[in-house]
């Protein structure tokens, strides 16, 4: 396998096997979901040759938002914003030799909200000092729990109807997906619960059914998933396989690996430092268990060890967010050394963290570029 040559996910092809993984942007508002400069970064990454990009996180329910100015789609009113997040991707690529792919991440923030946070069961008693514990936290209700799932399909098939190739659900990070799947967060005793991994694994098996049938048999459905809470208690590496076949044969297109939870301390999903590929040991077992697609987040800075973990058959594709921050061209950049057989630039991305800092400034940038651009 290479790095550079196509992949298939269910209906579609994607050019290359660069991933663009979801990062909040911090540019939307209800009353305006898709500002210029919102459009014109999507344009940018259009023309930057990634073979599929994310879009950040969307939330399909009312108090599912996790971020302040974050993207939604809980409602049709939404969708002609979508629609000129679509034609911004499509207008990056029009004269691009690769077109990207743009799939919608949905998503329900779940325990870590703005205001009234929604989980499995309340789980913040196990944490006692702990910082950074949601406030309010409501176990959701049968009722509840039906309802965000028939949200997430509806949102899915509104991201159809704007034009998105595919859907991403995000089922990572302690969102709401991700605390079903975990015996640290879903401690519920009834249908939802238990403890083994298929008990657990209801919610997502039912979701995924609702979307399917809100978007037809041939419509791209990705999950990202974590490889580990890294709680103690939580999900962890013992369960990834499993739960990767689980949703490989309930209908999910491919698997997208991260990691962490925001109370997760240094394993938290965004991670500062110089530490490189995060998640490859967990890879290398998920892969030999699943004919599915497998993506990798995490760490992932210089095109060679992008190169060894597709060469490797450790995972089918590599994915990157912080990066895209500060260099939107990076993977065209890549492509182009490939091509030319040159050695391809590292990722300016230092993985300082200082992006996650701006959003008071109403939108996510690179502090470092920022600084060299005399901005």
């Amino acid at each position: 396998m290479s790095l550079y040559s196509p992949l298939k996910i269910n209906s579609i092809v994607i050019p290359n096997r660069f991933m663009r993984s979801a990062v909040w942007e911090g540019r939307s508002e209800l009353f305006d979901l898709a500002p210029p400069e919102l459009q014109e970064y999507y344009h940018d990454l259009g023309a930057g040759e990634i073979g599929l990009i994310n879009s950040s996180h969307t939330y399909v329910s009312e108090d599912g938002i996790a971020t302040p100015r974050q993207l939604a789609l809980f409602d049709d009113s939404f969708i002609d914003a979508h629609k000129s997040l679509v034609s911004a991707v499509r207008y990056g690529g029009k004269h691009m030799k690769i077109r990207p792919k743009f799939f919608c991440q949905l998503a329900h923030c779940g325990s870590f909200g703005e205001d009234r946070c929604v989980a499995p069961s309340d789980w913040t008693v196990d944490f006692p000092g702990v910082k950074g514990l949601p406030k309010n936290l409501h176990a959701l209700s049968i009722p509840e729990i039906q309802q965000i799932q028939d949200d997430f399909a509806a949102a899915a098939q509104r991201a159809k109807e704007a034009g998105y190739d595919g859907v991403q659900l995000h089922g990572a990070h302690g969102y709401l997906i991700s605390e079903f799947m975990s015996p640290k967060f879903n401690k519920r005793t009834d249908i939802y619960g238990g403890s083994t991994v298929w008990e657990r694994s209801r919610f997502i098996r039912e979701l995924i059914n609702k979307v399917r049938y809100s978007v037809g048999p041939y419509y791209p459905i990705s999950i990202k998933i974590n490889s580990s809470d890294f709680v103690e208690g939580g999900f962890d590496e013992t369960m990834t396989a499993e739960y990767v076949k689980i949703l490989e044969t309930f209908g999910i297109d491919a698997v997208e690996l991260s990691g962490g939870t925001p109370i997760s301390g240094k394993h938290v999903p965004i991670r500062r430092g110089k530490s490189t590929c995060w998640y490859e040991n967990i890879a290398k077992d998920v892969y030999k268990h699943t004919g599915l697609p497998l993506f990798m987040v995490g760490g992932i800075r210089n095109p060679r060890d992008a190169e060894r973990l597709v060469k490797e058959g450790i995972v089918d594709g590599v994915s990157m967010g912080r990066p895209f921050v500060r260099e939107t061209d990076i993977v065209k950049r890549w492509i182009h050394a490939h091509e030319e057989g040159e050695r391809a630039p590292v990722s300016k991305c230092i993985s300082c963290g200082l992006c996650l800092g701006t959003s008071h400034e109403k939108s996510l940038y690179c502090v470092p570029e920022s600084k060299l651009q005399g901005k």
